[in-house]
């Protein structure tokens, strides 16, 4: 990626020199990932049981393609209840994800988990921490041993990704999610 000249960046406009950033920081977050990918794994399917979103899967399928899935937290318990599906997986060592929690800054929090289907339990990885605006922040994890987390049986091949914000809810939070993935 080439730096823009000075004169360049005066005449960007916000949302470009947003975008120009957030592409530097993305690059620079694949660059200290200690390893390469050798397989991309996009999602199969998603279910919302709690919070409400109008967005499609597709919108969490594509990196850095302007689009996004925005769940509007519900003020019930649990606020939101997204579980990620992924199928014909036989092995990854990363969850990608591009993400924020938008709320006013208190002790609510969005974790993200997978799906243990050896012991039948969520395991949290990561948490989403509540940001005051919707800037992408990566909320991506390494998982050294996957071996629970993927399906045997009638689930062969299966990986679960779920966000959850298990106490009751706020109306005003949100949860934005560009980009979910897996790799190998």
């Amino acid at each position: 990626m080439e730096t823009p000249s000075s004169s360049v960046l005066q005449s960007m406009t916000e949302a470009e020199k947003y975008a120009f950033v957030r592409e530097v920081v993305r690059l620079f977050n694949i660059n200290k990932v200690a390893f390469v990918p050798k397989a991309e794994f996009t999602a199969n399917s998603i279910t919302l049981d709690a919070g409400s979103s109008s967005d499609a899967l597709a919108d969490l399928q594509v990196f850095n393609d302007g689009n996004e899935y925005h769940i509007d937290e519900a003020a019930a318990t649990p606020g939101i209840d997204l579980k990620v599906d992924f199928i014909a997986v036989d092995a990854f060592q990363r969850v990608a994800i591009n993400g924020v929690y938008v709320g006013a800054l208190t002790t609510h929090a969005v974790s993200i988990q997978l799906y243990d289907w050896i012991n039948t339990a969520w395991v949290t990885f990561n948490t989403a921490h509540p940001r005051g605006v919707n800037i992408k922040e990566d909320l991506s994890f390494n998982v050294p041993d996957y071996k629970n987390y993927v399906g045997t049986g009638s689930d062969v091949g299966e990986v679960r990704v779920r966000f959850n914000h298990t106490m009751g809810g706020n109306a005003s939070h949100d949860l934005y999610i560009e980009y979910v993935a897996l790799y190998a």
